[in-house]
């Protein structure tokens, strides 16, 4: 945490951002006491290469990696990358859950730290299959990975007959496994629902409720994609197009000047004439 001390302002923390801009700022003004020739900043004329632009290349990586030093330390190395980049790795748990389990840092020659020893055992790495190590075989071989793979009634798709699941889906799971080497269980949900999500609850019941709960690995079904669906789980590329049309009538060839008559039949007209004729009379009568 930095603070900046302002004789018109009380003491204000200030981010990272701030300090790195401010660093910025006196970097640029210092290597701009250099003796060159301005580039062309006209909009009205075509840019031309700027000639001294190297000199001040070289003077900005001079200034910040020899004698300036900012609040937050030097803001580059000598060939004019950032002096100090850090990045998190991570570990996608569940949706929306990120687990840090390392860190990787310019500063020590691009070290790369992992302390997910350090976390509980809930908190170590998760891999395909929900395991705690990483799977075995070479990439594309599936090998020692057990799934649990989520499905429910729906033929074509999925048929419970003659003791096994039937259908496009489990088809497809059989050709994957003799293919990939990996074994599976089809897991049917207990409500035998696809996947609806309760605003009431904030939880998914069905196939989708099994996979989030970590009950599935993933789902073999002719799952719909929503917004709603996308916003929680992934999904891969479609297997088939099942758009929605709407067939209506063409317009006629024909001009009715009639047409809106169209809603009502011609009894119908009659009887609210009439109506019309008597409430008139009767109101002529009481007048």
């Amino acid at each position: 945490k930095f603070k900046l001390y302002r004789s018109d302002v009380k003491d204000t923390d200030i981010g990272p951002a701030v300090v790195k801009s401010y660093d910025a700022v006196q970097l640029v003004g210092r290597a701009l006491d250099l003796d060159i020739a301005y580039p062309n900043s006209s909009c009205n004329q075509p840019a031309d290469t700027w000639p001294d632009g190297s000199r001040y290349i070289e003077k900005l990586k001079e200034y910040s990696s020899k004698y300036m030093v900012g609040v937050s330390g030097p803001s580059l190395t000598s060939s004019g990358v950032p002096q100090v980049a850090k990045y998190k790795v991570v570990n996608f748990v569940a949706p929306g859950v990120f687990v840090d389990i390392g860190e990787w840092s310019s500063a020590e020659d691009g070290k790369l730290t992992m302390y997910v020893e350090k976390h509980a055992e809930k908190d170590k790495v998760k891999f395909l299959g929900n395991l705690d190590h990483h799977p075995i075989g070479i990439p594309n071989i599936l090998s020692g990975v057990h799934m649990r793979i989520g499905v429910t009634e729906n033929p074509p798709f999925a048929s419970w007959m003659d003791g096994r699941w039937q259908g496009i889906t489990p088809d497809t799971v059989f050709e994957l496994q003799r293919t990939l080497n990996f074994t599976f269980e089809f897991i049917e949900p207990e409500d035998k629902l696809f996947g609806h999500y309760n605003p009431d609850t904030e939880a998914w019941n069905g196939l989708i409720g099994d996979m989030l709960a970590g009950r599935t690995d993933f789902i073999a079904m002719d799952l719909s994609v929503s917004f709603e669906r996308k916003s929680h789980i992934e999904f891969t590329s479609p297997f088939m197009d099942a758009g929605i049309r709407l067939a209506v009538r063409g317009d006629s060839g024909k001009e009715n000047l009639f047409f809106f008559l169209s809603p009502f039949s011609s009894d119908i007209w009659i009887m609210i004439l009439v109506a019309l004729l008597v409430m008139s009379v009767l109101q002529a009568l009481f007048n």
